[in-house]
């Protein structure tokens, strides 16, 4: 996707079973699963991030990119890519807050997070 972007280049051929695999368009593979394995899929996901993040330095960030044909660079693809999760981390809290039947409008996402890190 982010070669697709930021080069015009398909990084396979279009409507190919390598896409279809890259974008899911097959399925989701934990259908059916239970919360946890979200979970687990989500942490294995942000593990991985802190992986490559570890390697990298804020030259890193400002490295020369394209988006779409306009000039960006990883700087700006992270922050985008940031912004987007906490849209969905506010939609995840909304749901669980106010649109779940019996859910505790208590509910706080943030606790116990400093403690995590």
């Amino acid at each position: 996707m982010v070669r697709r972007v930021t080069t015009g280049v398909p990084p396979f051929p279009a409507d190919s079973e390598e896409e279809g695999r890259a974008f899911q368009f097959a399925g989701d593979p934990l259908a059916g699963s239970d919360l946890s394995a979200y979970l687990d899929a989500l942490e294995e996901a942000r593990a991985k991030t802190k992986v490559l993040f570890a390697d990298k330095d804020d030259a890193w960030l400002d490295t020369p990119r394209t988006f779409l044909g306009n000039p960006a660079n990883y700087h700006y693809y992270w922050f985008h890519l940031l912004l987007d999760e906490g849209r969905h981390q506010g939609q995840i809290i909304l749901l669980r807050k106010y649109l779940i039947a019996g859910a505790d409008a208590g509910f706080d996402p943030y606790a116990g997070l400093a403690a995590a890190t």
